[in-house]
């Protein structure tokens, strides 16, 4: 029942709003088909390596080939790949509890509160599926590391190639729940027979678990990621407070610290009045994730919000790691209230998905007139630049702020088949790259600030950026239309209004502009022939 509840917001809308996945889609749409599209072959190539980020592409990939032709079965499997790795942190934390207390109850079952997280709705779904992947690997070492040591470890040795190749983050978690149990298992050891020592027995359970540290290490250092230089960027510790509630932020504050309170005040109160069980294992694998989240970067290698990931792992491991211990009659009440607040939660996900499925109407109703082939640039009108916009449109945002249309531009490439610059194609992140010829193009593109346009479109002054920005381009998109009073008053020397909706404006470049510019550069320069 839990499982159907959290998928059922899944059946309101076929693209769900999720800030990266519109991305992440288009990218395994290029994967499966682009290599045989006479189109999209022209954009964009493979460039399969050994990568630590790759769970949707090798899931999304093969199953979108098995699949008939057509546009709604893309967004299907997109859904049913969405659906499995939502699900898999939830089943690994039930899984993780009953390995550790070898008891069923309903306290894991209320991870699904933490499900609809700040990191699943921005689309990190890679670093998702990884969690779930590594709580449902600790289960199975807790459940056989004593009775089947060589087949645990070797398993275990399996278990860390996979976790590379989907998601760093979850590697480096299953090898924490690893590296805690053993110390557990090593302390128990050592309390049970006088003979053996505490050091003695940590020594012998790390030499024989070494052998899985030797896949990762050698895939790392050969993977492009491992040889990416990157300067990490840091948050203050005060904007790290502000971000402690990302386990429970969707798109109600109030009853996201609601959640939150509810969750810690439960467990807080239990450890009082009745007893709440912490293993060894669990305390040091929570202060460890809370001390990672206070001391990681923000930023690495292209990698955004890696500190709010490990809290979002301490949500987790808070259903999975602690067992509240309380008499029938209160646990049936305490079961019951966090079923109600579960339903709540996913009534607030299911109402604002619907209103976005009529945000995404607009959106193709738009772009439909885009013909395949085309170079479309974007810009957006974010909270920032139109306010008033947001007020009447708050189911585009999380209740921290952040919005999740930002990569919607993306189904351009899969229901348009059209070139756009902003395709996820890291060289040491993804398996897709752009042709020569439009690597050019998207190095060239220059970024106009949205909130520059925003305001050239209320005063018609034309941005001095704008003929530099849609240079080699045949069209532009504007997201959130409605921000602009008379979007036919943009740039109308340089820009004809094709169509608008509230949500985007589709604009033709009328000319040229890297053969009008006068002051054009030498990168430029090199795309010129794009549009001859």
């Amino acid at each position: 029942m839990v499982c159907l509840l959290l998928l059922a917001p899944l059946v309101l809308v076929d693209v769900p709003p999720l800030l990266d996945y519109p991305n992440h889609l288009a990218r395994a749409f290029v994967l499966a088909f682009g290599g045989q599209d006479p189109v999209l072959s022209e954009f964009y190539r493979a460039h399969w390596s050994i990568l630590p980020n790759l769970a949707t592409d090798l899931l999304l990939t093969p199953l979108l080939r098995a699949l008939p032709d057509g546009v709604q079965w893309v967004h299907l499997a997109g859904r049913v790949v969405v659906g499995i790795f939502l699900l898999l942190p939830v089943l690994g934390t039930t899984a993780y509890s009953w390995a550790v207390f070898e008891r069923s109850c309903w306290w894991p079952l209320a991870s699904a509160l933490v499900a609809y997280n700040s990191a699943f709705l921005q689309g990190f779904l890679n670093f998702i599926a990884s969690a779930g992947l590594a709580l449902l690997c600790a289960a199975m070492w807790r459940r056989w590391r004593q009775p089947f040591p060589a087949r645990t470890i070797a398993a275990g040795t399996i278990a860390t190639a996979v976790l590379f190749f989907c998601h760093l983050m979850g590697l480096g978690f299953f090898l924490l729940l690893i590296a805690a149990g053993e110390i557990e298992a090593a302390w128990d050891e050592s309390y049970a027979s006088a003979s053996t020592l505490f050091p003695a027995a940590i020594a012998r359970r790390t030499l024989v678990s070494l052998p899985m540290l030797v896949p990762p290490a050698l895939l790392y250092t050969a993977s492009e990621f491992g040889q990416a230089a990157g300067e990490p960027q840091w948050r203050s510790l005060a904007e790290k407070f502000t971000h402690l509630l990302d386990p429970v932020i969707n798109y109600n504050l109030k009853f996201d610290e609601l959640t939150a309170s509810a969750v810690i005040g439960f467990l807080v109160l239990t450890s009082v009045v009745s007893h709440l069980r912490v293993p060894v294992a669990s305390a040091i694998v929570l202060t460890t994730l809370l001390a990672l989240y206070l001391v990681a970067p923000f930023d690495f290698k292209g990698t955004a919000a890696l500190d709010m990931r490990f809290i979002i792992l301490a949500a987790f491991m808070l259903f999975a790691s602690v067992l509240p211990c309380l008499s029938d009659r209160a646990d049936g009440l305490a079961a019951a209230s966090f079923a109600a607040l579960l339903l709540i939660r996913m009534a607030i996900v299911g109402v604002a998905w619907f209103d976005r499925g009529r945000d995404l109407a607009q959106f193709r109703q738009t772009i439909a007139q885009v013909p395949s082939g085309s170079r479309v640039y974007w810009i957006s009108a974010g909270p920032v630049d139109a306010p008033n916009f947001w007020g009447r449109n708050s189911h585009g945002l999380l209740s921290d702020g952040t919005r999740t249309d930002y990569h919607l531009a993306a189904l351009l490439v899969i229901e348009q088949r059209s070139f756009w610059p902003y395709l996820f194609a890291y060289a040491s992140q993804q398996p897709v790259g752009l042709t020569p010829r439009y690597a050019a193009l998207a190095e060239q593109t220059t970024s106009l600030p949205d909130a520059e346009f925003v305001a050239a479109c209320r005063s018609a002054i034309v941005p001095t950026q704008l003929d530099t920005a849609v240079c080699g381009y045949d069209y532009l998109i504007v997201l959130e239309a409605a921000a602009l009073p008379d979007p036919g008053r943009c740039a109308p020397h340089r820009l004809s209004l094709i169509a608008a909706t509230n949500m985007a404006a589709l604009f033709r470049v009328k000319v040229d502009l890297c053969k009008t510019m006068s002051a054009i550069t030498a990168p430029t320069a090199a795309v010129a022939h794009l549009s001859e």
